[in-house]
């Protein structure tokens, strides 16, 4: 019995180690890709100089989405090495989840009519990290977008307090491709897509879900999914809420 425990134990270590040279190879490629990104940035206003107010402006939300993967890719080195740290304070989750739909608003292509839909009480404080609450719904979210329907998607959000419980609970859903059933258990595993994830020819590196799971969990929190394939998937978080 001693031995099957001590055989457990060094799988176990095995299996982690390996997870975080995974997460530091990931980080690293993607610091090359948002270097070459800025690059091309910089190169446009160079290059064209007065760029009308109109794409300049979405140029802005490019670097501010790229300056946002920086943190998240320093995120995944710090992860790797040392475990995530979070920095909690009173935080809205509304107001986070009003950013993020807006956003998603303003860069999605009008031409695959996709809704997006938040149902949430006007102010949901708890005490958690902001930054790293926002990187966790933000790849959910972009998970739903990338894999919603290629016309005439849906993306809801909705917000529960259980204030007998004191947690609230997190309802991200979409009505897109779905998950395979057998697909779900290694869901949240790093470099892990669903083969129907992989057929639909939308890239990823299988990365966020494993980032997005470490930050509920480090929180104190539970994240969970359900989903039939091609009719979508809905993700579930749960989490602690001191005021």
């Amino acid at each position: 019995m001693d031995v099957i425990r001590e055989e457990t134990h060094t799988s176990a270590l095995d299996s982690a180690h390996a997870g975080q040279k995974e997460l530091a190879f990931v980080a690293h490629e993607l610091r090359g890709t948002h270097l070459v990104m800025k690059c091309l940035i910089d190169y446009l206003r160079e290059e064209y100089g007065n760029i009308p107010a109109g794409i300049d402006s979405y140029l802005q939300k490019i670097e501010g989405q790229i300056s946002k993967a920086n943190q998240i890719t320093e995120d995944l080195i710090q992860t790797s090495q040392s475990g995530l740290q979070l920095s909690t304070q009173k935080t809205d989750l509304h107001q986070i989840l009003v950013g993020i739909t807006n956003l998603c608003r303003d860069v999605v292509p009008q031409s695959r009519n996709l809704r997006f839909e938040l149902q949430s009480p006007d102010s949901v404080i708890g005490l958690w990290d902001p930054r790293r609450i926002e990187e966790a719904m933000t790849n959910i979210f972009c998970n739903a977008i990338k894999y919603a329907k290629a016309e005439g998607g849906l993306i809801r959000a909705q917000v529960i307090e259980l204030e007998s419980k004191h947690e609230v609970l997190i309802k991200i859903s979409d009505n897109g491709i779905g998950i395979p059933s057998e697909s779900i258990p290694r869901i949240f595993e790093a470099r892990y897509r669903a083969p129907n994830a992989q057929l639909a020819w939308v890239d990823g590196h299988g990365i966020g879900l494993t980032l997005t799971q470490e930050v509920v969990t480090r929180h104190g929190g539970k994240i969970w999914v359900e989903s039939e394939l091609n009719q979508g998937t809905t993700f579930f978080i749960s989490l602690p809420q001191s005021k």
